[in-house]
């Protein structure tokens, strides 16, 4: 039995972290604030691609504003870039601590497109199947 929970063990840490809410091997988290931003993260394991982590965050950030009723979100960088109203494209910025990519943002959501939005349907479309699927995600971001 000891040697049974041993393989389990090992098997579960040589795996990169899936989408899904934060646990002890890494996941989406997000919390309201400061004013109407929303801070959204996603933590990986060290076997998660820097790149799925970048997705990640993006396609949770589009998964709130959806579940908000929001069709449109704007992403920043940090703080700095909110206040001065410079969102991101799709291209979010993943970094790493100790070998464990993580990825944060700010977003703030809109009801209309305004400038440099996203749309949350686009967004859920395009990543769907890499997110949901696990499908391979190229340094580009396109399925392999």
């Amino acid at each position: 039995m000891r040697n049974l929970l041993l393989l389990l063990a090992l098997a579960l840490t040589g795996c990169a972290s899936g989408y899904g809410k934060s646990n002890i091997f890494g996941g989406y988290w997000s919390k309201d604030g400061p004013g109407e931003l929303v801070e959204v993260g996603f933590n990986g394991n060290g076997y998660t691609d820097i790149r799925k982590v970048e997705i990640y965050v993006l396609f949770r950030s589009a998964e709130i504003a959806k579940q908000r009723g929001k069709a449109h979100f704007s992403i920043y960088q940090n703080l700095a870039n909110a206040i001065v109203d410079r969102p991101l494209s799709e291209e979010t910025q993943a970094s790493a601590i100790g070998g464990k990519p993580y990825a944060k943002v700010f977003m703030l959501m809109h009801d209309a497109p305004v400038a440099g939005s996203l749309v949350a349907d686009d967004i859920l479309a395009k990543y769907d199947a890499q997110v949901k699927g696990n499908q391979a995600i190229d340094a580009a971001g396109a399925k392999q």
